[in-house]
């Protein structure tokens, strides 16, 4: 699947921390359902979509929610995978939580495709 939903196929252990959901929450699930809530920008979001949709690198600050609902800024760079045949294949996500004195480093990655980042609709 090259276009949305973009289900989500593999979280890390830090991504778990951040957002609460275990990898069997998360699978099959997307970032929308998962973590936007009220003050979540979709326009933003929306942005960064159509940035991967055209084969580009995509970046912004976001306020999401965790499991527990509370909410956490972070900034969202995400990116597609290409193959040996210059397709994309999936895309990888990473998020950094945005903190006053320490950032916390969550690295989300997709292994088989790219059905893992859709922040809203397009």
């Amino acid at each position: 699947e090259t276009r949305p939903p973009f289900r989500i196929v593999a979280v890390n252990e830090a991504w778990e921390g951040l957002c609460g959901y275990t990898k069997e929450e998360a699978e099959g699930s997307t970032i929308a359902q998962l973590l936007q809530g009220p003050e979540t920008d979709h326009c933003a979001a929306t942005s960064l979509i159509s940035q991967l949709l055209r084969g580009e690198d995509a970046a912004t600050v976001l306020t999401n929610y965790t499991k527990s609902g509370r909410k956490f800024q972070n900034r969202v760079r995400l990116g597609p995978i290409k193959d040996d045949n210059d397709k994309v294949s999936h895309y990888v996500g990473i998020l950094r939580e945005i903190k006053e004195n320490n950032d916390r480093f969550v690295d989300m990655r997709a292994l088989k495709s790219q059905k893992f980042v859709n922040l809203g609709p397009v």
